[in-house]
């Protein structure tokens, strides 16, 4: 997500946790663009068959698993270098407390 969206704000989103409307999404760059369910499908289905679907399959194979092996790898480092911090926050006095708070 760093990548996509710029680190400050994966890191607002990640830390914050706060919902993000549709409208910030787009102006990140999280999502293409932004519309109602309504017109979801309406919009969606013409750019299957123009597009899409005008492409040989032997092109989306290779770029789909290339996507994934850089997503796995990325998100595996991420939570191997996440993992000893966390847990050490996770067993400290200050988040027993925190949690004790809302019980």
């Amino acid at each position: 997500m760093p990548e996509r969206v710029a680190w400050t704000n994966a890191a607002h989103i990640l830390y914050i946790a706060e919902w993000t409307d549709a409208n910030k999404t787009v102006e990140i760059g999280l999502t293409w663009q932004k519309t109602s369910a309504e017109q979801f499908m309406i919009e969606a289905q013409p750019l299957a068959p123009r597009q899409i679907a005008a492409m040989p399959i032997s092109f989306f194979g290779p770029l789909l698993k290339s996507w994934c092996r850089i997503h796995v790898r990325l998100l595996s480092e991420m939570r191997a270098s996440a993992k000893p911090p966390l847990y050490q926050i996770g067993r400290s006095p200050a988040n027993r407390e925190a949690i004790q708070t809302l019980k």
